[in-house]
């Protein structure tokens, strides 16, 4: 997730504000922080990430066989076995 910086508009508002304050002997306001942006919920998809995956031989051949045999993809047959991970080591 990234987070987005602020705006030219922004940014040159708060340092004019701090000049104008620092003229006038005044003590320069600190804006709090922006908040983070919310996290992704299950309706709200997140970008997806690239991630290889080095597998040998026969095991990429088997993956091959059983998605051809299903009529699926080898990536869903991975999805699958991650999330059967995550459930086993997340149990919450």
């Amino acid at each position: 997730m990234t987070v987005q910086k602020p705006g030219l508009r922004a940014r040159s508002s708060s340092v004019q504000a701090a000049l104008t304050a620092q003229s006038t002997g005044e003590k320069a306001v600190e804006m709090p922080p922006a908040p983070p942006p919310p996290l992704p919920t299950v309706k709200e998809k997140a970008k997806p990430v690239g991630l290889s995956v080095r597998l040998d031989h026969d095991t990429h051949e088997a993956l091959r066989r059983i998605a051809f045999d299903e009529r699926v993809s080898i990536h869903s047959l991975l999805m699958e076995g991650v999330d059967l991970v995550l459930k086993k080591r997340l149990k919450a």
